[in-house]
């Protein structure tokens, strides 16, 4: 697994790559910990080269996602390959954890949640995007 980590407009994003399964989620626990130190609570899991998910890399998003809720935050996973995608939806984890189609779409979820209309504009502005 390896893993990507940048920041755009104030989110940090972290794009995945490989499969994200019980022998190699302890990569990701080790960067979202160091991350927590850093007080970051507001993510995007660019997801557009996972190839797999298995059950411990499904609890490992799950508990993710529920520890950025505690402390004010918030997970969205982007550019879930369709046979992930279906899994999510079976599971029902769209319940759970925000998944949008790609990045552009979650910073738009970030903007408009967090009432960050300064970045908003910005970024409509450099990407030529339209909010309905």
């Amino acid at each position: 697994m390896l893993i990507y980590r940048k920041k755009k407009y104030g989110v940090t994003i972290l794009a995945i790559s490989g499969f994200l399964v019980a022998n190699t989620v302890n990569v990701l626990d080790g960067v979202i910990k160091n991350i927590q130190k850093e007080n970051i609570n507001h993510m995007i899991f660019d997801c557009s080269m996972v190839r797999k998910i298995d059950s411990v890399g499904f609890m490992t998003l799950i508990n993710f996602a529920k520890q950025c809720d505690a402390c004010n935050g918030k997970l969205i996973i982007t550019s879930l390959q369709k046979h992930i995608e279906k899994i999510f939806m079976v599971m029902r984890l769209h319940k759970v954890i925000t998944v949008r189609p790609d990045q552009d779409d979650a910073l738009i979820n970030f903007s408009l949640k967090y009432k960050n209309i300064d970045n908003l504009l910005y970024f409509h502005e450099t990407n030529n995007k339209k909010v309905a």
